[in-house]
């Protein structure tokens, strides 16, 4: 999906008009995978800024395999920026936490 009107967003929102995994509960995982041509290996790093760290995250993540993740929300709510890096490229996802709606950044946020 991505940030739009129908998901809630707005123009000023950092991840607008951008792939963004939408969680709505605490412990929600959802997961994606990662392909480029002549590449199977793939990692996932998330803004220290964005994202929070340690007891603050938004969202923490596993890496199964070179190419797959299984991203968690956590207790925190926030719009977090990940990068998955790739052999010479890099493309952005982002994930918004909302625990079923409410406001974010002083946003109202949809649940789904």
């Amino acid at each position: 999906m991505t940030d739009d009107a129908t998901q809630g967003g707005t123009a000023s929102d950092p991840n607008w008009l951008q792939p963004t995994l939408f969680f709505v509960q605490n412990a929600q995982t959802r997961s994606f995978g990662a392909t480029q041509p002549g590449n199977t290996t793939f990692s996932l790093s998330l803004d220290p800024v964005t994202c929070g760290t340690g007891a603050s995250a938004v969202v923490t993540f596993t890496q199964p395999d070179s190419h797959d993740f299984n991203v968690t929300s956590t207790t925190h709510t926030g719009i977090c920026k990940g990068t998955v890096s790739g052999a010479g490229a890099s493309v952005t996802v982002w994930f918004s936490n909302t625990q079923a709606g409410g406001n974010i950044n002083g946003k109202r946020r949809v649940t789904h």
